[in-house]
């Protein structure tokens, strides 16, 4: 998973693993103003020099940064797997709507990814794409981009509980909202 947080006014894009087991471990961090390409790719050269093997594929779970696919695809190439997170997405799609409209598309995004057939959720997705695209052309446009990358778990046939993990970047965003440790005595 990668992702860029927040920290003290400062982006630092966080790369984390998740093991077979469920062991979650930060793998590596770069400290810049923003998500940008040359940063993300500094950062996964390094994971590559450090021995992460892509050689049977990775699965990276990333939110919509163009810069950040851009990186894992600059060093991992055709070995990576891209899951957009679906958070991200809903949240970038509903900020497009009224109020009023909010919800109710919020619940038929959350339908499409959760559907355990990627197929029918692709289409579902793509049905919503068309509804909006008359009256809220920029939900319609946010959801278009990337939207094939939404349903890459799904389409490895996980379980819905390992797909409700491996669909969005919480893992990481949960370390940003993590109380401070005391400090030591």
């Amino acid at each position: 998973m990668i992702d860029g947080v927040m920290f003290a006014g400062q982006c630092c894009v966080v790369a984390l693993a998740i093991c077979t087991d469920g062991t979650k471990v930060p793998v590596g961090l770069w400290l810049g103003e923003t998500e940008n390409k040359t940063g993300v790719t500094s950062l996964m050269a390094d994971l590559f020099a450090r021995g992460f093997d892509a050689s049977g594929g990775l699965l990276f779970v990333l939110d919509g940064s163009k810069a950040l696919a851009g990186g894992v695809a600059k060093v991992f190439g055709e070995a990576a797997l891209i899951q957009r997170c679906t958070l991200h997405k809903r949240r970038n799609v509903t900020d497009h709507l009224p109020k009023d409209q909010q919800r109710f598309v919020d619940a038929r995004l959350a339908r499409a990814f959760n559907n355990r057939d990627p197929v029918a959720g692709l289409r579902a997705a793509k049905e919503l794409v068309k509804a909006l695209e008359d009256r809220y052309p920029d939900a319609a446009a946010s959801l278009r981009e990337g939207l094939e990358d939404m349903f890459t778990v799904r389409r490895l046939g996980l379980s819905d509980r390992l797909a409700r993990t491996l669909t969005n970047t919480n893992a990481i965003e949960s370390i940003s909202r993590s109380p401070a440790a005391p400090p030591p005595t």
